[in-house]
């Protein structure tokens, strides 16, 4: 999550503004911002309590899939998506890491 929101924050803003004709609230843009500045230490939470990831997940594919339905022009009783996610537990130095991908 944290390197999809590192990567697309700006264009996901910029969007939005062009969209709606306004930016964000500060609020939201902070989350962000919070999100970025405390993302990486996720990881030892998730190897920590693994149990926690697929709660995250399910908030995240419902929050992407809400977004699409809503790009199409559609209502979510009108639509269908699908996601498909796996969880990664080591790194390429085969050391810890809880990625979600």
């Amino acid at each position: 999550m944290y390197r999809l929101v590192q990567e697309y924050v700006e264009t996901f803003f910029a969007q939005v503004e062009t969209e709606t004709g306004s930016g964000l609230p500060d609020l939201v843009k902070d989350e962000f911002d919070a999100i970025l500045e405390c993302g990486i230490p996720l990881r030892v939470l998730f190897a920590a309590h693994p149990h926690r990831i697929s709660p995250i997940l399910q908030v995240i594919s419902r929050a992407i899939s809400t977004f699409l339905v809503k790009q199409a022009g559609l209502k979510r009783r009108d639509a269908q998506t699908g996601v498909i996610t796996f969880i990664q537990h080591f790194g390429s130095a085969a050391n810890l890491n809880a990625d979600i991908a």
